[in-house]
């Protein structure tokens, strides 16, 4: 450290702190970094340098641990990434989204003000030809030619190449004349990371699970807390409840839900609001202080047409495992697997047409999950 030589300090505190977990002197060791570390993070983003934030991030983390200074960082790099990703994919409006959420988090970063008035220009022009006679054209010929020039697949992340999907084509007849029908509400059981529900609902209630009026999202929570309806309208998604609860601290009836936004419905039953990725309207409810009946379900996914499964905070449902982030996309009532890795369905092979299977493991790559009925 001394040296400045940060990748060589990381390698060394880690090895110290796997060997002596409970050493003050590596405590000491690790606070130092953490400290230096978090300050050069900070200026790198400052100044533009997600590469170099990026470097920091991936020497510091494994031997600070996962403390809530560099988890934030964390974030903010996986934000911008989303951001950049929005845009090669040309929803500048998204990243536009992102990069304020950015701006609030690094106030003193020029460049992010700079591109935010890069991505407005974009949608301002955007809307602007399409305003004028290229909008003007009839759905007719609009569709032809979207059918004639597909849009690349959405990525999972920023980093992601979008390349063939590979299919295990032993076995084939294990899934001919399977058409499972996607059930409003299910459940995400992935090995080793636990599960999350998931509701195909624009609409949803979510409160006590004793209360009178019984919410589609029912939670283990003080039977007196109130009920609140989350409603999704085009891209934005709105709170509303009956009675007060509060979000991010202030009380109110009705509000727009921003991406992190903390909402409590009382003070031992708050989840946190999110929508992950820049490329998908899909939101996310973090629950905190409370739990659905099932134990192991913490997380609520809001979906929209598609979800993401993999390794980061971009992804709907975390698996840590993932080597590489899998889409799940509703596609006339079932579940369809979008990997560039190979996608195997119990002992047989995986049938796209058919979709995933109800009550069956489901391998990508390392990764193994199921879905079944809430």
């Amino acid at each position: 450290m001394d040296r400045e030589d940060w990748a060589a300090a990381g390698h060394h505190l880690a090895e110290a702190r796997r060997l002596r977990p409970y050493d003050a002197r590596v405590e000491a060791l690790a606070g130092r970094l953490s400290k230096e570390a978090v300050a050069r993070i900070r200026k790198a983003l400052d100044q533009g340098r997600v590469d170099t934030a990026e470097s920091l991030l991936r020497v510091a983390a494994p031997a600070v641990g996962d403390n809530l200074q560099v988890r934030e960082l964390r974030d903010i790099v996986a934000d911008i990434a989303t951001a950049s990703a929005a845009l090669e994919h040309g929803d500048a409006r998204s990243a536009g989204r992102i990069l304020h959420r950015v701006k609030a988090q690094l106030p003193g970063a020029k460049w992010v003000n700079e591109a935010i008035g890069l991505a407005e220009k974009i949608v301002t022009s955007r809307d602007a030809l399409t305003a004028g006679p290229l909008g003007l054209i009839s759905d007719g010929y609009a569709s032809a030619a979207r059918a004639a020039n597909p849009r690349p697949t959405i990525p999972a992340t920023g980093a992601l190449s979008v390349t063939p999907i590979v299919y295990d084509r032993m076995g084939l007849d294990a899934m001919n004349g399977s058409r499972d029908v996607l059930p409003k509400q299910f459940l995400i059981q992935v090995d080793g990371c636990g599960a999350a529900l998931a509701t195909c609902e624009g609409t949803v209630t979510i409160g006590p699970v004793s209360s009178k009026d019984r919410p589609d999202v029912g939670l283990m929570a003080d039977p007196a807390a109130p009920t609140v309806t989350i409603r999704r309208v085009q891209d934005d998604y709105f709170i509303r409840s009956e009675r007060t609860v509060k979000v991010n601290g202030k009380a109110m009836n009705e509000t727009l839900l921003n991406n992190g936004d903390k909402v409590e419905l009382s003070p031992r039953c708050l989840f946190k609001f999110r929508v992950p990725h820049a490329a998908s309207t899909t939101a996310v409810l973090e629950l905190t202080g409370t739990r659905l009946v099932r134990g192991d379900v913490k997380r609520v996914v809001l979906l929209d047409k598609q979800l993401v499964v993999g390794a980061g905070p971009a992804c709907h449902v975390r698996a840590d495992e993932a080597e590489e982030p899998m889409i799940l996309c509703v596609r006339d009532g079932r579940l369809v697997c979008q990997s560039s890795q190979m996608v195997k369905v119990g002992a047989g092979t995986y049938d796209p047409q058919a979709g995933v299977p109800m009550d069956t493991p489901v391998c990508v790559g390392p990764m193994t999950f199921r879905v079944t009925e809430a």
